[in-house]
């Protein structure tokens, strides 16, 4: 066989090798790409109504809070605590590690309304 033919069939040979390598990945990219779109298709309702129970789970959380003063409740607890805590720095000797506890008590309780 002449040495260029035999040169050329060897090019074409690892050309066909890289086209069916280029096909094969492309292949692959598509399934890929396939799944992906099943996997948004299937999803995407149960996001959807997952979103949609939590909120109505908030509304009935946020009407209960309400209906039973929760929130209220939950401040008397808080500024008594604070009172507690304020009774318990008073035999402290008054300074800057005091100050700071004392309006630590009282931020907190601020932070909750």
């Amino acid at each position: 066989m002449d040495p260029t033919l035999a040169e050329m069939n060897q090019k074409i040979d690892a050309l066909a090798e890289q086209l069916a390598y280029l096909a094969n990945q492309a292949q692959i990219a598509e399934r890929q790409r396939q799944d992906r779109a099943e996997l948004i298709r299937d999803l995407t309702p149960i996001g959807q109504e997952a979103f949609r129970l939590t909120v109505e789970q908030l509304e009935e959380v946020q009407e209960l809070l309400q209906r039973y003063r929760g929130v209220d409740h939950a401040l008397d607890v808080a500024n008594r605590y604070s009172q507690q805590a304020a009774e318990a720095l008073a035999p402290l000797a008054p300074g800057p590690a005091k100050e700071s506890l004392l309006q630590l008590t009282e931020f907190v309780v601020v932070r909750l309304r």
